[in-house]
């Protein structure tokens, strides 16, 4: 039997590991990932940078784009030991201490001009990373501030710049369910209740300061 990761990793016990590729990244940079064989996050946090710099049309800028995910993730490249057999969620499950993934959605209504002439799953596609930032960050302030968080101190703690919220009251919204995976800390075990509760505090119009970039890049 392949001995498990140490109880004192950081990467120990966290559910992300479950998590496929494809739940986190582009098509362009999960495509490149599975044609190495890598299709879940436990299975590409077993590989170093130098490693990921070997895969054929990856390069700096989809490695820090990687690097994003991974440590937004609660973890981070490199974890050795990983088996290369290593390649199922049973497996995976053992080496990490992990026995499931809990998941978590979050309801975000774009304006119909922004999102128009793009796929519904191309739009999740796109705005999913920016989405899960947010929702960390959220949980991570809710924890932590003595006063009441506000969706407009979720989007200034991800992005300074943002000086306010922009909504869009009265005009036409598409609603998109955008999936997310709890923040993990390993001394923290999170009520789902509580994240549902995140989730939704700054959901709806709140993100489009966040999410336009993403779409009109």
């Amino acid at each position: 039997m392949t001995k498990n990761l140490d109880k004192g990793h950081p990467c120990y016990g966290n559910p992300n590991v479950l998590m496929t590729v494809d739940d986190f990244f582009e098509t362009r940079i999960s495509n490149m990932l599975k044609a190495d064989n890598l299709y879940y996050i436990g299975q590409l946090i077993g590989v170093c940078e130098i490693g990921l710099l070997k895969i054929p049309y990856l390069g700096r800028k989809s490695l820090n784009e990687i690097k994003e995910v991974v440590e937004n993730l609660g973890l981070q490249l490199g974890v050795k030991g990983v088996p290369q057999d290593c390649n199922t969620l049973d497996k995976l499950g053992y080496f990490y201490s992990v026995q499931e993934v809990s998941p978590f959605f979050m309801t975000v209504a774009l304006p119909k001009e922004m999102v128009k002439g793009l796929q519904h799953d191309d739009v999740i596609e796109k705005i999913k990373n920016v989405c899960q930032k947010a929702f960390a960050v959220a949980v991570k302030l809710e924890l932590l501030s003595p006063n009441p968080v506000t969706p407009i101190d979720v989007i200034q703690a991800v992005n300074p710049s943002i000086s306010s919220i922009q909504t869009n009251t009265g005009k036409p919204t598409t609603s998109f369910l955008v999936p997310l995976t709890a923040p993990f800390h390993e001394a923290v075990t999170y009520k789902p209740a509580f994240l549902n509760q995140v989730a939704e505090k700054i959901g709806g119009e709140y993100l489009h300061s966040l999410l336009a970039p993403k779409l009109q890049g």
